[in-house]
């Protein structure tokens, strides 16, 4: 049966680093790629809620600020299952990260310089997530 999912994602900044999740996914293709936190939209919530709750389920903070990025991403994630992502900016005052993910689907979470990605492995539409961000 074929799937229409909604995915609510950020770019949480703080003093130019941003916050990303490394991927526990049994696909190699996805497995230890860093990505931004968020989540599926669950049914009845806005995309806000959503990535305001998986801020503080997963990692345990409160995020502020949300501004809509103006980028969709759609992806066919499996052969059956569509995926339509809508990404916001943030900001936090929180320092500190826990992974508190009860999904086993987080490997590590992090602060990562804004001005230093190009070295981490990101997951496939981060970048362009990234750079719509923070294009000035």
């Amino acid at each position: 049966m074929q799937q229409q999912l909604w995915g609510s994602f950020g770019v949480i900044v703080k003093n130019n680093n941003v916050i990303l999740q490394q991927r526990n996914d049994p696909n190699p293709k996805f497995h230890k790629k860093w990505a931004l936190p968020g989540g599926i939209i669950q049914f009845g919530e806005h995309p806000e809620e959503t990535l305001v709750r998986r801020c503080k389920e997963e990692i345990g903070i409160k995020i502020v600020d949300l501004k809509l990025l103006p980028v969709i991403q759609s992806y066919l994630y499996e052969k059956d299952k569509q995926l339509t992502l809508i990404h916001y900016i943030a900001q936090t005052k929180s320092e500190k990260l826990m992974n508190l993910d009860d999904h086993d689907d987080i490997l590590d979470v992090g602060w990562f310089p804004i001005s230093n990605l190009k070295n981490v492995p990101l997951l496939r539409g981060t970048d362009e997530i990234l750079k719509a961000a923070f294009r000035k």
